[in-house]
């Protein structure tokens, strides 16, 4: 009766050790198709990651976008006091044309001698010239402006793809912890089941 038992329990076991061994093959092999395609996907995203990094232009161009916006504001506000001393040169022409004193708001005593249109056109020239050379840098600005803007979204893009990645990263590393404390799980088994057998024989 004892070695009936003892045969029943040896065919128990090399029922379960039949079953470890299968599910312990099936293990390995499912083991190293997860590690390939674990590897193939990060070399996917390292290289997917190469291929997103910014270049220095790009780099610059967004570094300088403030400078840029700070230049054109204060070429735009230079231009404003262009126009108000321009539009305070044209009254104070028309003023002298009929023969007013653009301060005094009298009859002006000066421009007797002269020509009062004379007065303020060569100013008024010099301001024309002033504005005319700041609209070309504040249309060169504005477009630099534009472009840097357009630069700082893509790289805001690049950012978000690139973090996103980072996530993959991690997840796959996770996979891989997951997977490796499995098979330190059926190694343990296999150890366990080996000194079953061993007490069993």
């Amino acid at each position: 009766m004892i070695e009936e038992l003892g045969s029943r329990q040896r065919d128990k076991i090399g029922v379960i050790c039949q079953a470890f061994d299968l599910s312990r093959s099936g293990y390995a092999v499912y083991r190293k198709t997860s590690e390939s395609l674990q590897s193939s996907e990060e070399a996917g995203l390292v290289e997917t990651r190469k291929t997103l990094q910014p270049d220095e232009a790009m780099l610059k161009a967004t570094a300088l976008l403030p400078e840029l916006r700070i230049t054109l504001e204060r070429l735009k506000g230079e231009h404003s006091l262009l126009e108000g001393r321009r539009v305070g040169f044209v009254d104070g022409q028309e003023k002298l044309a009929e023969g007013m004193c653009p301060f005094f708001q009298d009859h002006c005593l000066n421009i007797a001698d002269h020509n009062p249109q004379e007065l303020f056109t060569r100013k008024i020239e010099v301001l024309d010239q002033s504005q005319a050379a700041l609209d070309k840098q504040i249309i060169e600005l504005t477009q630099q402006v534009a472009a840097s803007e357009i630069t700082e979204k893509e790289l805001a893009g690049i950012k978000i793809c690139l973090q996103e990645l980072d996530k993959q990263v991690v997840a796959i590393a996770e996979k891989r912890n997951k997977n490796h404390e499995r098979a330190t799980k059926l190694d343990k088994l296999r150890e366990q089941q080996v000194i079953a057998i061993a007490k069993v024989a």
